[in-house]
């Protein structure tokens, strides 16, 4: 009733790692899959047969030859440790001051709710020894 779902088949698993490994969404893997196959850019009606390739994928598992080809060899370049996104076009923008500032200050207010959270536990009863507050409890 609650079990986990059967294992995608070979061609979808590696459009999921691919996808992973190159940190774009599996559209994107098709659309770079697509213009590496057939050096089409990203033109209108590029653009409409890759709705139809990723609706067989999504809905039907069917893996087009050409993103096979591309996922496989994003996955063993992986595996072999050749792999660079840039080699795929894919390029990370470096972090703003703006982000690092946004990280430190939720990193701070995730340290202040476990510290509050624990401060919480240990001395709700008033600050006597019950046994075990937190869970697990052996």
């Amino acid at each position: 009733m609650f079990g986990l779902d059967a294992k995608p088949p070979r061609d979808v698993a590696d459009v999921l790692e691919s996808a992973g490994l190159l940190e774009v969404s599996e559209y994107r893997v098709i659309e770079l899959a697509h213009a590496a196959w057939f050096g089409e850019a990203n033109t209108r009606r590029a653009r409409r047969s890759l709705d139809g390739y990723f609706f067989d994928y999504l809905y039907r598992d069917q893996v087009p030859p050409w993103l096979r080809a591309f996922t496989r060899e994003v996955v063993l370049r992986a595996r072999e440790g050749r792999f660079d996104p840039a080699d795929y076009g894919i390029r990370y923008a470096p972090p703003t001051p703006t982000m690092i500032y946004l990280g430190i200050r939720y990193a701070v207010w995730v340290v202040l709710a476990v510290v509050f959270i624990l401060a919480v536990a240990r001395f709700g009863y008033g600050g006597m020894h019950i046994g075990c507050v937190l869970p697990p409890c052996y």
